[in-house]
């Protein structure tokens, strides 16, 4: 059984969820690859993906407002940003997922398309206990669960 960490958020609602976790994922997606828990993988993922984008603009607001020696380093860090991929588990083709810089979404009950280990999970709906013992053993040695829970 590999060490790792456990954080609990919690949030009032869905929305300020995800905007939590794309604030959240900034620090861990250069990593590796992310699993995300939900009931709705596949509404999910557009709801990241926008919470992400909403993010990176922000970012890009405050990068322009600095002078141009210090925006240098945060350019590449944008570039890095636009290239993550997020996607559903049983829509994605195996092999089609890069290893770093991947957020995948999984469904509680079936795990399907889970990936062989990960470095962050996100827990947005409670697995089985059962389903839950899988998900920590794949996680990564100084891994990071979050799990989310109602306001």
């Amino acid at each position: 059984m590999s060490h790792f960490y456990l954080e609990r958020r919690s949030t009032p609602g869905i929305a300020s969820r995800f905007e939590d976790m794309a604030f959240h994922l900034q620090l861990r997606y250069s990593l590796g690859t992310t699993v995300v828990v939900v009931k709705r993988p596949k509404v999910y993922v557009s709801m990241l993906a926008k919470a992400w984008s909403n993010v990176d603009r922000q970012l890009q607001r405050e990068f322009a407002s600095r002078l141009n020696l210090a925006r240098g380093p945060y350019d590449r860090e944008d570039e890095r940003m636009e290239r993550i991929v997020f996607a559903a588990a049983e829509t994605t083709k195996a092999g089609a997922v890069p290893e770093r810089g991947a957020v995948i979404f999984v469904a509680p009950d079936t795990l399907t398309g889970l990936p062989a280990s990960y470095m962050t999970l996100y827990i947005v709906d409670e697995p089985s206990p059962a389903e839950r013992r899988v998900l920590e053993e794949r996680i990564m040695s100084h891994g990071l669960i979050v799990e989310y829970v109602s306001a």
